[in-house]
């Protein structure tokens, strides 16, 4: 469809999904990744593939997006022209090619004070194609935006931690997981051409097998990311986990649980930094306590109650292990320990996620474990027991910690690694969550009518699966809510 800017200004057909994100990378650094498309994919996570090198007025950009949601299974396609290009600062580029629809998105790097930068995205469309199937379209324009601006956080913390962001350093996409979809693609077509019992079982087989390696790729694949020397995260398999190495000493803060704790254990071994010497558990919760048998003669630190909670919550497990539980306790005042040639402070900030949370912090880096007081990027899981979780505290310590350390980098218990901005995001999700379940308990809505009743698709979350009581469950928007309107009913 032709169409125009004036046009598109004019039109009411939406109002621009637009935002911005302040990150501690230097405009030139940011500009420089920004410029090369073919890159976009390692770092923009809206993006699976893109054929151009460089940006270039007049030049066609062709690539394909990754779906809205990653269970979806569909890649999108698409094409545009660059109509505007202001080199290190700007570049607008327009969709026509779909029946009457008519599109621009713009990315904007501006300065700020300080060598940071502020990227931005802006989009908007109008025309009767557009207004058939708007409500995707508004989807699709919420998701692009809303992960350029988590992959935009993730080379900030690249940034600050030393590495360079290029070519070489960035990770490589890992294309298996599209290969196997078109294996499977084509034997369901073989399958249901021949309507014989063998290509349907193989082609069944082969799905299931998609579906399993989608949930390893999703949820139990590790990533490693450094985020300031001696200083890693291990990210999923479970709750994250903080790895210091210091001279001798190498901390582990959540020890996960297998297999993906054996999975650590791999990668410090090939990294030559086995024997782990310290350990601690931020909370009681399985998914960052049951790794501990793999550091039996490991200091295993925790807050004072913790192994009461452990006992209460997961006695079965806990009396076959007894050996591993923490043995230096943590009082509300708070540690200090050392690790090598710097120290490490553990403090407890009352009542959160749960009764019992410990906060981590590497005052070298400034680099903070949180555990599970945020879940960056995905809906929560609530622990509603008498040792879970505070919901009022949880946002309370959220907002302390964001103004405490405004330019720390936060250790999520899950999800990508964050900064204050992050948490205060998070703090305002559970806020929102919680002042929706009162009022619409106070307004006669039952715990079934709260997924309908409490609305969250502006948070745009991802859903998170563990093993709770040996069986998978999903933290998701429905189950938020339930939970939420079941805490709001507690007294205070």
């Amino acid at each position: 469809m032709r169409g125009s800017k004036k046009a598109l200004d004019l039109s009411t057909d939406m109002e621009p999904v637009h935002g911005s994100i302040d990150v501690a990378v230097p405009p030139n650094v940011l500009w420089q990744a920004f410029d090369q498309p073919h890159l976009w994919p390692r770092w923009n996570p809206c993006f699976f593939w893109c054929r151009n090198r460089r940006l270039a007025l007049g030049d066609q950009l062709i690539w394909c997006f990754e779906p809205i949601r990653p269970w979806y299974g569909y890649k999108f396609p698409a094409i545009a022209k660059i109509v505007e290009l202001e080199s290190g600062r700007k570049v607008t580029w327009e969709v026509t090619v779909l029946p009457g629809f008519y599109a621009q998105h713009t990315y904007c790097v501006e300065p700020l004070p300080d060598g940071r930068s502020r990227f931005s995205s802006w989009e908007k469309a109008y025309g009767w194609g557009f207004r058939q199937v708007s409500k995707f379209w508004i989807a699709h324009f919420t998701f692009v935006k809303d992960r350029s601006l988590a992959g935009a956080r993730q080379l900030e913390i690249r940034n600050l931690a030393g590495d360079r962001i290029d070519a070489d350093t960035l990770p490589r996409r890992n294309y298996l997981g599209f290969l196997f979809s078109i294996v499977v693609w084509a034997a369901w077509i073989y399958a249901l051409a021949r309507l014989e019992v063998w290509p349907l079982l193989i082609a069944a087989a082969l799905l299931a097998g998609r579906l399993a390696y989608a949930f390893y790729d999703l949820y139990v694949r590790l990533a490693y990311q450094r985020l300031a020397p001696g200083v890693h995260a291990a990210l999923n398999g479970g709750g994250n986990t903080l790895l210091v190495e210091d001279g001798n000493d190498v901390l582990m803060v959540d020890t996960k649980f297998p297999p993906a704790s054996q999975a650590v254990m791999r990668w410090l071994r090939k990294n030559s930094l086995l024997p782990v010497t310290k350990v601690v558990n931020t909370h009681y919760h399985y998914d960052h306590a049951h790794g501990n048998v793999l550091f039996p003669a490991a200091e295993r630190f925790a807050f004072e109650r913790v192994p009461e909670f452990m006992t209460a919550r997961d006695g079965e497990w806990w009396r076959r292990h007894m050996a591993v539980l923490p043995d230096h306790l943590v009082p509300a005042a708070g540690v200090t320990i050392p690790v090598g040639g710097q120290y490490v402070e553990l403090t407890h900030l009352g009542p959160g996620h749960t009764q019992g949370d410990l906060i981590v912090r590497v005052p070298k880096f400034n680099v903070i474990a949180t555990g599970d007081l945020i879940f960056n990027g995905y809906y929560m899981f609530f622990d509603e027991s008498n040792e879970g979780v505070d919901l009022s505290g949880n946002v309370a310590k959220l907002r302390w910690l964001a103004e405490q350390w405004p330019d720390a980098i936060f250790m999520p218990g899950h999800g990508q690694v964050a900064r204050a901005g992050d948490l205060l995001r998070a703090a305002d999700y559970i806020e929102d969550l919680l002042t929706q379940a009162r009022a619409v308990r106070a307004a006669g809505s039952t715990e079934r009518d709260a997924p309908r009743d409490i609305d969250l698709r502006r948070w745009n979350l991802l859903i998170l699966p563990s093993f709770h009581d040996g069986r998978l469950a999903w933290a998701t928007a429905a189950s938020n809510a339930k939970a939420a309107w079941r805490l709001a009913g507690q007294p205070p």
